[in-house]
């Protein structure tokens, strides 16, 4: 499933979930520490104002060159291979759509 196509599913799915909220055009600037622990993160708007967002826990999902991973000060380990790819088998239902080309569903 090509990259937009993927976050754009993501995004439908999480807003059912009643908590969600998504901050479009948004670019981490720092993260938001209490002691020695990531509270959160600052961020840039689109409009260029600064906002601190509070988290319980802080996942960086923003990439090869993690902007995230390098203010939190970790290194990544190279595995050597020239290509994002992630490969996982996942099961067919009879109820799944005849077209579907990815099997991502989010269910209890």
């Amino acid at each position: 499933m090509p990259q937009a196509r993927f976050l754009t599913f993501m995004a439908a799915e999480a807003a059912k979930l009643p908590a969600f909220e998504i901050r479009m055009g948004a670019k981490v600037t720092d993260l938001v520490n209490t002691g020695n622990r990531t509270t959160g993160v600052r961020y840039r708007d689109s409009d260029r104002r600064t906002h601190d967002l509070g988290a319980a826990i802080v996942v960086a999902c923003d990439g090869r060159f993690s902007k995230v991973r390098h203010l939190a000060a970790m290194t990544p380990t190279s595995l050597g291979a020239t290509t994002d790819l992630l490969w996982f088998k996942l099961p067919r239902y009879h109820l799944d759509p005849p077209d579907a080309d990815a099997g991502v569903y989010f269910g209890r």
